[in-house]
């Protein structure tokens, strides 16, 4: 497989959104022709094996490896796009993304690749389900932020702390339930709640595990066709990006099985 042109980019700003997100704003002038993107978009932050940010130094030849990111906001026309990015770490170590975000200063180069593109929440359904972990914040805030304001339904969010909740812009209507991801994960919460006895349009993304159990319910508890589902893992506890890849790939294989 060829290697994506990256695109060199520079840090405009960074903030920290809550005690577990921070928010880098990426700036380029390459950034100005960078296609039209909707929620939930995507792009690969890419590193050196090593795990430092591949930068305009970075030999072409350089082995690296790669991130994925929702795109929180693009602005094509100052040539910049934000990603809020969950700075988790386990027994005190994190990944070569967060703490590339814990430690981002104005000025700091990072290559990027992409866009990619996700399945888009169907208005058109009677009503909306939303549910994710913390990594899938910014890619549910985004289809808040672009359904149309009449849209009704639920969105669950799983959270690490109380400190990472914060206000969501929304449809009225969308119900936003906040989850401890300690008191028994989105499933368990899903489950014992109350819904329309109609067909919804259901977006879910979150950790492995969990993706799993979501899809368990979803199969008994609402009759979707697959149009009417997007369902995702965006990381599972204890692998790396690349062991996750493989997890997914062989998952995808044994449901095709079934």
């Amino acid at each position: 497989m060829s290697k994506p042109i990256p695109i060199i980019t520079r840090v405009k700003d960074t903030s920290r959104l809550s005690e577990n997100m921070q928010s880098v704003i990426l700036e380029s002038e390459r950034l100005k022709q960078f296609p039209a993107v909707q929620p939930g978009a995507y792009i690969k932050l890419i590193f050196e094996a090593s795990g430092v940010p591949f930068t305009s130094s970075s030999h072409q030849d350089t082995p690296r490896m790669m991130r994925t990111y929702t795109i929180r906001k693009l602005d094509k026309n100052k040539g910049q796009l934000q990603i809020d990015m969950v700075l988790h770490a386990h027994n005190g170590v994190s990944g070569p993304a967060a703490t590339w975000a814990a430690k981002a200063k104005l000025g700091d180069e990072i290559a990027i690749a992409g866009p990619g593109s996700v399945k888009q929440v169907d208005t058109k359904a009677d009503w909306v389900l939303l549910a994710g972990d913390t990594t899938a914040l910014p890619a549910i805030e985004s289809h808040l932020e672009s359904i149309p304001k009449d849209t009704k339904g639920y969105a669950f969010i799983s959270v690490g702390s109380e400190n990472d909740i914060r206000a969501l812009v929304k449809p009225k209507d969308i119900d936003v339930i906040w989850v401890d991801q300690n008191s028994g994960g989105l499933a368990s919460r899903i489950s014992g709640a109350s819904f329309p006895d109609s067909t919804p349009s259901i977006w879910a993304a979150a950790e492995f595990s969990q993706m799993r159990e979501m899809r368990a319910l979803f199969a008994e508890r609402f009759s979707v066709s697959r149009n009417e589902l997007y369902l995702s893992s965006y990381w599972k506890f204890g692998r790396s990006d690349e062991q996750h890849k493989v997890d997914k790939r062989n998952d995808a294989m044994q449901l095709q099985q079934m």
